[in-house]
């Protein structure tokens, strides 16, 4: 992979020969050159950066951030969807107790409401944590910082974006303590049940003091608030901002989380191929042993089928099988000698 790297300091050489660098340093320094992985000169320190140190260098790659953030407000809508799930499954719960007859009364009926407030309490902190991380994901693509800036802005201009914001601004301030609810429950002509529970706009208005121009009249439209209706109505919104902020990420990638991921690809192949050399090794000279028994256990039935359509013991026998598992090209000459003496392969038959 090539990037422009005019504006980046020229690659290192001889990073090994410096000792009193250590070895993280010298990877998170490769990683900000954007220098093709694994460089020759950090071979040796490679071999020695222990599994967290080598993520801990990964999170200073110039990219991270800016995947991380995208992968974490996909996460966040997944939570919000499953918030608002978990809200109308307290309402379904309510209504086949009702139908049953089997409801305990005011009591069971608040303790349904207690845990639609709960989640109502969980989903406007998910809100919070959703605009914060778009705003370090905004930082994080400068190239394209207008566009997700247009983005937050529609995302921000319905009145319920307002109302949740604020919503959850009183309750970290401990203002927000609905205990006027309302329970309805509705019976229908044909048997139908229907629970719903309202917090009073009034009481509301009366507990919370940070209430901004747009929040206000939100609740100026409605005297009586249902909590799912009001997650139901966010939960749109916030889908269409976070699919948006994705499609961008698609449609203009970052060069630096397409460097992060082919890093992460070579890294893993790189140490597969180390692990594979050190489990080869005292299979080189043993003739004891079937290598072919253990096909089935990594390949399917029917890459076996294409295995088997080459002569046992070839050449072209093994190279099939590298080509099929080897998907990044991180066998190499050594490695592919030892398969080939691993499956006793002298010839191309």
């Amino acid at each position: 992979m090539s990037h422009n790297t005019d504006d980046r300091k020229p690659s290192h050489v001889g990073l090994k020969n410096a000792p009193h660098v250590p070895a993280r340093d010298l990877l998170i320094e490769h990683f900000r050159n954007f220098d093709q992985f694994p460089a020759s000169a950090l071979l040796p320190e490679l071999i020695v950066v222990q599994f967290g140190d080598w993520q801990s260098a990964l999170r200073c790659h110039p990219g991270y951030k800016a995947r991380d953030t995208v992968q974490a407000l996909i996460r966040l809508k997944t939570l919000l969807v499953q918030s608002v799930t978990d809200m109308h499954q307290h309402y379904d719960t309510l209504q086949e107790r009702e139908r049953a007859r089997q409801c305990a009364g005011n009591l069971e009926r608040e303790r349904a409401s207690d845990l639609v407030l709960k989640e109502l309490i969980a989903f406007t902190a998910l809100g919070s944590a959703l605009v914060a991380t778009a705003r370090r994901h905004k930082s994080s693509r400068p190239e394209i910082a207008d566009e997700i800036e247009k983005s937050m802005q529609a995302f921000f201009a319905p009145p319920i974006s307002h109302f949740v914001k604020c919503l959850r601004t009183n309750h970290q301030h401990i203002r927000v303590h609905p205990t006027n609810w309302e329970i309805l429950v509705k019976f229908g002509p044909s048997g139908g049940i229907t629970a719903r529970f309202y917090m009073e706009k009034d009481e509301i208005l009366q507990t919370g003091e940070d209430w901004d121009k747009e929040a206000l009249g939100f609740l100026e439209q409605r005297e009586k608030l249902d909590p799912y209706e009001i997650a139901a109505e966010y939960l749109r919104v916030a889908i269409t901002f976070v699919d948006e902020i994705a499609k961008l990420n698609n449609e203009t990638p970052s060069a630096a989380v397409e460097h992060l991921s082919a890093v992460e690809r070579q890294h893993d192949g790189w140490s597969a191929r180390q692990q594979f050399k050190a489990m080869l090794q005292p299979f080189q000279k043993r003739t004891d042993f079937d290598p072919y028994s253990y096909l089935p256990k990594f390949f399917s039935e029917d890459e076996i089928r294409i295995i088997y359509s080459f002569p046992n013991g070839s050449k072209a026998q093994v190279d099939q099988m590298i080509l099929i598992k080897d998907r990044w090209g991180m066998c190499d000459s050594e490695l592919r000698e030892m398969f080939y003496r691993f499956f006793r392969a002298t010839s191309e038959k």
